[in-house]
Parts: C-alpha cells; structure tokens; sequence
C-alpha cells in the first residue's frame, strides 16, 4: 500500500500544529490558581459536605420523632369464649 507523501506531510503538520498550539494556549487558558480559589473549589467539589448535612437532618428528624408519644392502639380480645355454643358454664 503506498501512501503518498503529501498525506504523510500533512499528518506531521496537523500533528505538529495541534500539539504547539496546545502548549502555547494552555498556560492563557486557565487563571492562576490562588489559595482562597483552591478552597473554594475544593469545599464545591467535595460530596462530603452535602452527605454529613443529610445525615444531621435525618439525626434530627429521628430525634423529634422518638420525642413523641407512641400514637394510641386499642386491643379488644375475647378469652375463654366458646365459639360453637356461645354458653357460659
């Protein structure tokens, strides 16, 4: 299989093109990074965070539930009643 050498040439060149525009670019892309922007990213980013106000809700929510009284429950039942004669002896 021959490949002509213009498509060779033009592979080197995108190849070549890409990767200095990639190091010429990259360092204006991004702002410096700067302490107070590290801890703001790092407190937005952290799933930590949510996950323990969850668990204090929940905590709290259990607390306020085991406060209260259980609600009423009435029990009727019947011992020593015959069933087939409806006889007392």
């Amino acid at each position: 299989m021959k490949v002509p050498i213009n498509g060779i040439l033009k592979r080197v060149l995108v190849c070549v093109l890409s990767t200095t525009t990639l190091y010429i670019c990259a360092p204006y892309s991004y702002a410096a990074l700067t302490i107070e922007n590290a801890q703001k990213m790092a407190v937005t980013n952290d799933l930590g965070i949510p996950q323990v106000l969850y668990q204090s809700q929940a905590t709290k929510a259990e607390a306020l539930s085991q406060g209260q009284l259980p609600d009423p429950v009435m029990i009727i039942g019947a011992q020593n009643l015959p069933t087939d004669t409806f006889q007392f002896e």
